[in-house]
């Protein structure tokens, strides 16, 4: 049998073919033409060329798409940072306008208030206060760093506030008394100093949580808010 060299008529690619055979496919970019008549279809032609040009689109195409991609998570990230200035930097509310260096009205009285012995035994009542006074330092005494009379530090407040009243619903369930209960045992441990430790600098609504006279190393604490 033998071999000749072809050319295909759409790309230019050369292709040996057997002799006797009219119609050859080129291995290149498939046209398929009649070698005693070499014309290709127009549209065979449009299609062997648009082959030719699909892996460089598909390249560009895939760039654009990355570059968007990039333009669009930088942008995203600018806006949440000026949402984020914009919150913590917000107007404070002219009734919580207090400025921290004249705050001197306190949530809690600098004296033991009075109180009534709840029917639990006296350990019992010591371990329900020490568990409020750790639940107490990380919520309603926590020292906070947001601003006075702003939003952010407004919802923060009511929700360590929040938490604390939980934690009391907490104490009274596991102790079968009442959440009044919890209270007075509160009172008693404060009045009897259960725990002698001195008192946070945190400030509530404009109000320091305790008298300032109970919280040792007032001028050497970087947070007095």
């Amino acid at each position: 049998m033998s071999i000749r060299r072809v050319t295909c008529p759409a790309c230019g690619a050369a292709a040996n073919a057997p002799a006797a055979m009219a119609n050859v496919k080129c291995p290149g970019c498939g046209t398929v033409w009649n070698v005693n008549n070499p014309v290709v279809p127009k549209k065979q032609a449009a299609q062997a060329e648009a082959g030719e040009k699909t892996e460089p689109e598909g390249k560009s195409e895939v760039t654009v798409a990355m570059f968007a991609g990039l333009v669009g998570g930088v942008m995203l990230l600018m806006m949440m940072i000026g949402l984020f200035v914009f919150l913590l930097g917000g107007k404070p509310d002219p009734k919580s306008s207090t400025a921290e260096a004249q705050v001197e009205d306190t949530i809690k009285p600098a004296i033991p208030e009075e109180y009534r012995v709840v029917n639990l035994p006296e350990e019992a009542r010591k371990r329900l206060y020490d568990d409020y006074r750790k639940v107490a330092r990380t919520t309603v005494e926590k020292p906070l760093i947001l601003p006075q009379g702003t939003r952010p530090r407004q919802s923060l407040e009511d929700m360590l506030q929040k938490t604390f009243d939980r934690e009391l619903m907490r104490f009274a369930a596991l102790h079968d008394i009442s959440v009044d209960d919890v209270k007075e045992v509160i009172k008693e441990g404060d009045a009897k100093q259960w725990d002698d430790r001195p008192r946070s600098h945190a400030v509530r609504d404009g109000r320091r949580v305790y008298p300032e006279e109970m919280s040792e190393g007032w001028e050497k604490n970087p947070n007095r808010k």
